[in-house]
């Protein structure tokens, strides 16, 4: 007890008491530190995320790119009205439109005559793998251009595989017609599919029209019979211009004056081939 009658508090408990305190203080600075950072921490982040809103409220995102539908086939004729606009349609296919008087070199000819222009026909020549010397015919208007890729004894995967050169770079068909019919099969659509995607990549916009090919003249005959059934089908599935040559053939008196042999068409029987296609078409 002290002199002044006040109960004295020992040195060792005064000690305790005062780092007791010390650690009081120190805990309650740490959580008042903790809160100011919490509350600043939440400040931050309403902040950020107003901003974050107002930014995106004021975006405008950039436009997607369009792709131009498919044209109709009657859209794409219809641009022959034009005289002083140029047009161009790609064959692709096989022997049957191959040589002078096959049923390509005969269209050219007669769209000339019916649309009094000038046609420039380019033949693919299979030996070099590029276009012979281009044939002009006829005058008037602007050019109709034929890009014939008639490879004989050739198949879609073919023309697949040659179709940068087939259409050269720079050239946009109005019109593409396939004439792959004698070299496919059993199944027309495994054959056929590769050459089509490859060509509705490259030409969004060109309509397609197909060919139903025309019989055989042989042992094979009921072959090619189904074939041609699988062939309008198949194109009429996917909603394509039918070109049935295959009807218009066996339409006729007797197939026997159309043929240059079994399989390919003589010079009447390319007229005959020629005069359906544009009938078809309206080409």
């Amino acid at each position: 007890m002290t002199s002044d009658g006040r109960q004295s508090v020992p040195r060792e408990h005064a000690t305790v008491l005062g780092v007791a305190w010390y650690w009081v203080v120190a805990i309650a600075v740490l959580v008042v530190a903790l809160l100011v950072l919490i509350v600043v921490s939440a400040a931050r982040a309403s902040t950020e995320q107003a901003t974050a809103q107002r930014a995106a409220s004021a975006y405008t995102p950039p436009a997607l790119p369009t792709v131009a539908p498919v044209a109709s086939f009657s859209q794409a004729v219809d641009r022959l009205k034009d005289t002083s606009r140029p047009w161009t349609v790609a064959v692709v296919g096989d022997s049957t439109g191959y040589g002078p008087e096959r049923w390509v070199d005969q269209f050219a000819t007669q769209v000339s005559l019916e649309r009094k222009r000038q046609v420039v026909l380019h033949d693919w020549n299979d030996e070099s793998l590029q276009y012979d010397p281009a044939k002009t015919i006829g005058s008037g208007g602007a050019a109709i251009t034929i890009w014939n890729a008639a490879a004989p004894g050739r198949g879609p995967d073919y023309s697949r595989a040659h179709l940068s050169t087939m259409i050269p770079k720079g050239i946009t068909p109005d019109v593409i017609i396939i004439n792959h019919g004698h070299n496919v099969g059993p199944d027309i659509a495994v054959d056929t599919n590769g050459l089509i995607s490859a060509l509705r990549f490259k030409y969004r916009t060109a309509p397609f029209a197909y060919t139903v090919q025309n019989p055989f003249r042989s042992d094979t005959a009921a072959e090619q019979e189904a074939r041609a059934s699988d062939e309008l089908a198949y194109a009429t599935e996917h909603g394509w211009r039918v070109i049935d040559v295959y009807d218009a053939f066996t339409s006729q008196p007797a197939l026997a004056p159309l043929y240059e042999d079994d399989r390919h068409e003589n010079a009447k029987g390319g007229l005959l081939w020629a005069q359906t296609v544009m009938k078809a078409t309206g080409i």
